[in-house]
């Protein structure tokens, strides 16, 4: 368990990746044509609001709204959106020369 403690370890990085293969799957069974038409930003926004919120709590929301209306539109809370902000920071910062 050690190293799952220290960030910079290959455990947590696979661990992590895992996550965001799982989310990635989740989202495009349960959305597909969606997740086809969002941008790559949106997408991480997701698979990040997932990745903090876990798969318990997104499948909750997930059959709520399909109970209430009947298709599910994914949207991402405050870490998914300040994800997305910052990526977008990060993307004009890079296209400086």
């Amino acid at each position: 368990m050690r190293d799952l403690e220290e960030a910079g370890e290959s455990t947590t990085a696979a661990f992590a990746a895992l996550i965001v293969e799982e989310a990635t799957l989740w989202f495009q069974s349960k959305a597909p044509k969606l997740w086809r038409q969002l941008s790559e930003e949106d997408r991480d926004a997701l698979i990040v609001e997932y990745y903090n919120q876990g798969r318990e709590r997104i499948q909750r929301k997930y059959a709520e709204q399909m109970k209430k209306t009947g298709q599910y539109i994914p949207e991402p809370g405050d870490s998914g959106k300040r994800h997305r902000k910052n990526a977008r920071v990060i993307a004009r910062q890079l296209q400086r020369p």
